[in-house]
Order: structure tokens, then sequence, then C-alpha cells
């Protein structure tokens, strides 16, 4: 089975990928493509309907923002909001 790419920058980003790791452009393909299944995969959130990777890298980087103290009345914020069982209180 064949594919034909038609996107610049997909080719361009496997070619340096390639030359990168040293490996044949296949591999690191194959090998990327492994790794978004098994994270897809993987987690209470999995497949459809799970959270979008975009929302969670854009939380990350606000929850990498937050001072210690800003972190921490978050966590007693949200603390409030549901009951040991993890259900709204």
């Amino acid at each position: 089975m064949a594919i034909n790419i038609k996107n610049d920058r997909v080719c361009d980003l496997i070619r340096r990928a390639s030359e990168l790791s040293g490996r044949s452009q296949v591999s690191v393909v194959e090998e990327a493509l492994e790794r978004y299944l098994a994270d897809a995969s993987s987690g209470p959130d999995a497949g459809p309907g799970g959270p979008d990777p975009g929302v969670e890298r854009i939380l990350a980087q606000i929850d990498a923002s937050l001072t210690p103290t800003d972190s921490d009345a978050v966590r007693a914020s949200l603390e409030d909001l549901y009951d040991d069982e993890g259900l709204p209180a």
C-alpha cells in the first residue's frame, strides 16, 4: 500500500525528523503514529469525545504560569465544588 503526501509542510517535517534521527522517513512516521495512537487510546478520557489536545496544552501552560499561592487557591476552590467521591457538592 502506498501513500502520497501532498502537503509541503508535512513532507518537510518528515524529512527533518528522518535527518535528526538517522532513520528512514517511513520509520519516523510509523513511530509518530504509534505514539499518537497510544496517547489517544490511554487514560480515562480516551476515545471519541475525549479532551482536545490543544485545550490540554493550553491548560498546562496556564497551570505552569500560576504561582504556588494561585495554584493552591484554585485547588481549594475546586475542592469546594465537589464531594469526596468527585460529585458536585
